[in-house]
This record gives structure tokens, C-alpha cells and sequence, in this order.
């Protein structure tokens, strides 16, 4: 389940706010933004029950729950979606439009890390798969 969701809805979800970001058409931009929006928050839920699963499915095969690289990612990971939801949430931690525009460049640099440690978590995921 989560090695189809990851590259369809994280990184995709993830392009489009790049692609929201930078799009010299304002129409499409706004269109992308709020599809990444939708996209990302039906993510961050789904991530949420896919871990739920995961630590279930650990605890009753006996392994220790916080023992894998695949775990520990899955929580840098959730934290992070949390973290980054929350600040987009807010309004980008500004009051002001320069403060917003700061913030969502932060807010871009901090998913450009999730996305990393996304993939960090998807080849964790793998080679749990061949051991």
C-alpha cells in the first residue's frame, strides 16, 4: 500500500507544489497549489493509518517496534508532514505578504527534505522486503 502511495501521492503531491509555485500562469498555479493542499493532507492521513498497520503488524510478529531504519523514518517522516502541515496551516508564519512569501520558501525547502527522507523510507521499506 504505502510503496504506491509514496510515489503517487507524496512525490506527486510534492511536484505540485513546486509546479504551483513556479508557474508563470496564476490560474494554474493557484489550481495546483490547492490540488497539492488536498493531495498532501490525503497523505498525511493515509500516512498516519499506514503506520498504525505497520507498528500492529511488528508488534504481533514479535519484532521490536522502534528497532528498523523503516520505522525511524516513518517517524522523521510523520513528524516532518506534521511540522510542515501545520506551518502551511498557519499562513506561513507571517502576517505580512513578505512574511508569507519567506515562509513558503521555507516551507518548500523543508519538503524538498521530506522528499528525501521519503525515499529514504521507501528503500528502507525494500530492504525489509529481501530480508
Amino acid at each position: 500500500m504505502m510503496g504506491i502511495m509514496v510515489p503517487t501521492m507524496g512525490l506527486y503531491g510534492a511536484y505540485l507544489g513546486w509546479k504551483g509555485r513556479v508557474n508563470e500562469n496564476k490560474k494554474e498555479g493557484v489550481n495546483d497549489k490547492k490540488l497539492h493542499e488536498n493531495l498532501m493532507t490525503a497523505f498525511w492521513l493515509l500516512s498516519f493509518a499506514g503506520a498504525t498497520g505497520g507498528i500492529l503488524s511488528t508488534a504481533m510478529q514479535g519484532y521490536d517496534i522502534g528497532e528498523s531504519v523503516h520505522s525511524k523514518t516513518a517517524l522523521a517522516m510523520l513528524l516532518m508532514l506534521t511540522i510542515n502541515g501545520f506551518f502551511a496551516w498557519s499562513g506561513f508564519g507571517g502576517s505580512t505578504p513578505k512574511e508569507r512569501i519567506q515562509g513558503r520558501t521555507y516551507h518548500t525547502y523543508f519538503g524538498f527534505l521530506i522528499v528525501g527522507v521519503m525515499l529514504a523510507h521507501s528503500a528502507a521499506g525494500i530492504k525489509l522486503l529481501f530480508e
